[in-house]
């Protein structure tokens, strides 16, 4: 299935270049809206063995060391054209909500929501490396927390696109999360049926439907790719 994914990326070509040049046309509403669930930038090892650690500051039941942040600055927007078609209120009030993040997690720096947050605000701005960095990060802090996962498999596959990666974090997803695993379901479905496998995106579908039996969305879906079987 693998190899079939990546033999399908030359065909995606064409849709690349589409879906590039439609996000400079999104609103700013939709923009708002589409940053609140889910992330990217250039590669680095984020291998717990290649990060620097040091004991939490917290006064209570230190019992583990944590690895300390070494990605992107927080307060870093990023230098993305799309700083300049907002608003100066627009960009101001996201400086400010990465500044309260900043001091933030200067108090605590392994809080879990907070670098979740910055990932978001830093995507807004379409800066997937600050977004990735920051998602990363949150998932080494609590590895059983599904959402990390998703908003990784999203960045990776529709923005950085690392198919492998995503890949990755779509099946970690998946196995995270009980009370949203067919949400975790549809998600790789969907990323599968967008980059052309569709007898995989069939199979994550129907395992959807075993957990939401009368969606309706899920019940077209899965009609539409058996038709085309």
């Amino acid at each position: 299935m693998r190899k079939k994914l990546l033999y399908v990326l030359a065909a995606s070509a064409f849709f690349l270049i589409i879906f590039v040049g439609a996000r400079y046309s999104i609103s700013l509403q939709d923009k708002v809206a589409s940053e609140q669930n889910t992330i990217v930038g250039n590669q680095k090892d984020f291998s717990e063995e290649n990060l620097s650690i040091e004991k939490p500051k917290s006064d209570e039941k230190a019992v583990t060391s944590l690895p300390r942040y070494v990605g992107q600055s927080i307060m870093t927007f990023g230098n993305d054209s799309i700083i300049n078609q907002f608003p100066e209120s627009i960009v101001e009030k996201q400086r400010t909500y990465l500044a309260n993040l900043n001091t933030a997690l200067q108090k605590n720096p392994y809080d879990f929501d907070s670098w979740m947050q910055v990932g978001i605000h830093k995507k807004f701005f379409n800066n997937y490396e600050g977004a990735r960095d920051a998602w990363e990060y949150a998932k080494l802090l609590a590895p059983e927390q599904q959402l990390s996962y998703l908003n990784l498999a999203n960045l990776y596959a529709y923005y950085l696109r690392d198919f492998a990666k995503a890949e990755v974090n779509y099946i970690a997803a998946t196995e995270r999360d009980f009370n949203n695993i067919s949400g975790a379901y549809t998600a790789f479905a969907t990323f599968y049926r967008d980059f052309g496998v569709p007898d995989a995106a069939l199979e994550w579908y129907q395992r959807a439907l075993e957990f939401s039996p009368k969606d309706p969305a899920l019940l077209t879906e899965i009609e539409r790719l058996e038709n085309v079987q």
